[in-house]
């Protein structure tokens, strides 16, 4: 019997699609941008491979994100540390947050902020603390997302990152003179590159490479939102479809599914020899020549 809802068969189905998120948001920094600003090895090499670790069997997934350079011991990281649970509650929470700030990756440098996550598809009862602060100074939290669906759940992980990022640009902006709208108008601009040497190029080069590395990481998790979003808007169109569908017999059912396919298919052909070009002077010689 499913427990956990019609959007996923398994606790062990729902822990995997949680790791998977993580691994394509977090694993894939290094190899997109991270090497360029950190480990070129011609300019700067501190960061020389992703730092990052995910445990299959335990639900688990780890990764240091590289922040600001730091004289006496190389970078400061953003340290995230997450932790799929079959269920969470208040007796147990802190418990579970405790065991997260175990480092299974010894970073490259120190830690300047941290973000546990605790993920469950439930909770044992109402009234759950959905975040408290593990460590009592700025930067370090404990953030705990309940939900059936994994899409639902990594959108927030997504919003709370992005928020996080936003904050560390808007502080940076300050710091430096600027008006927070700066790096937003910066993002917008196609040219990102060329737009930063001409606004930071009075500041020192570390300095530039944290602007940057924060201005591609806001992009990169913004991606992420958008693409997530846009499967939550599948699930929520799935669902409307075969809401009318939960009474129908299982060979009624079938024959139905039968006829959507076949009509499907003929809609995405047509589809297809409209946006084709090719295509659509294929129909046409043979609507000619029928003619």
């Amino acid at each position: 019997m499913n427990i956990y809802g019609s959007k996923f068969k398994t606790f062990g189905s729902y822990t995997d699609q949680i790791l998977g998120y993580a691994n394509e948001t977090f694993s894939v920094l290094h190899r997109k941008f991270l090497k360029e600003v950190w480990g070129d090895n011609r300019i700067t090499a501190k960061l020389r491979h992703n730092q990052c670790h995910t445990n299959w069997q335990d639900g688990t997934y780890e990764v240091y994100i590289p922040t600001r350079d730091n004289v006496d011991n190389n970078l400061s990281y953003y340290r995230i540390a997450l932790k799929v649970l079959p269920y969470v509650s208040n007796s147990d929470k802190r418990e579970q947050a405790n065991k997260l700030e175990n480092q299974n990756v010894k970073p490259m440098g120190i830690i300047e902020s941290e973000l546990l996550i605790l993920i469950a598809p439930r909770q044992d009862r109402w009234g759950l603390v959905r975040g408290f602060k593990h460590v009592l100074k700025p930067g370090y939290f404990t953030a705990i997302f309940v939900n059936k669906s994994p899409t639902i759940v990594w959108k927030r992980v997504m919003d709370r990152i992005l928020n996080f990022v936003d904050k560390r640009l808007d502080g940076l902006m300050t710091s430096l003179g600027f008006e927070t709208w700066v790096w937003k108008w910066i993002l917008s601009k196609r040219n990102r590159y060329c737009s930063n040497i001409r606004i930071l190029e009075r500041f020192s080069f570390v300095i530039q490479q944290s602007f940057e590395t924060l201005l591609l990481l806001f992009q990169h998790f913004m991606d992420k939102l958008k693409a997530i979003l846009r499967e939550i808007g599948a699930e929520n169109v799935a669902c409307m479809v075969l809401q009318p569908l939960k009474g129908v017999g299982r060979e009624q059912l079938a024959t139905v599914f039968t006829i959507v396919r076949e009509r499907l298919g003929v809609q995405l052909i047509a589809q297809e020899v409209r946006e084709h070009k090719g295509l659509r002077y294929l129909e046409a010689l043979k609507v000619n020549a029928n003619g």
